[in-house]
């Protein structure tokens, strides 16, 4: 396994990022849950709260523990990537929605969700959309933090 992270550094890099996004979604996927099954928030507002404070978490574990910061320019970074989330985390809010109010709809995915998987259909859209905001936070952050100097 080290091998491979040595002759490929970016797969180590995307490992680690992994594992913190990893750590980063399930503060987002406990944020959602709660939101919508306790406090009954619609789930587009649940997901924009539980994405904001899931993807902070990301950017500053990120910044000091996997990618190559020069350690200058830490709030415009931020910046650069608050306005990167602001149009992720409501693109896929809506997605969130749509996902969520159309899964419910579909008998099939309503049989599984409440017999198989008894989960909010807003959490099965988040799990359903996750790869894919993951593969393009990795790439965004990288050349976020390691390419802008300035």
């Amino acid at each position: 396994m080290n091998f491979i992270f040595l002759k490929y550094p970016l797969a180590y890099k995307f490992y680690k990022f992994f594992i913190t996004s990893g750590i980063g979604w399930l503060i987002d996927i406990l944020i959602v849950w709660i939101l919508v099954s306790a406090v009954n928030i619609a789930p587009f507002f649940a997901n924009v709260v539980g994405s904001t404070i899931g993807i902070l978490f990301v950017f500053f574990a990120s910044l000091y523990k996997i990618f190559e910061n020069n350690g200058k320019y830490i709030i415009i970074k931020l910046i650069i990537y608050i306005i990167y989330s602001i149009f992720l985390i409501l693109a896929m809010s809506f997605m969130v929605q749509f996902l969520s109010d159309n899964l419910a709809f579909n008998k099939i995915t309503e049989y599984l969700i409440i017999r198989i998987v008894p989960l909010p259909t807003a959490l099965i859209a988040k799990i359903i959309l996750t790869p894919i905001s993951l593969i393009l936070n990795f790439f965004v952050m990288k050349n976020i933090i390691e390419k802008i100097k300035f």
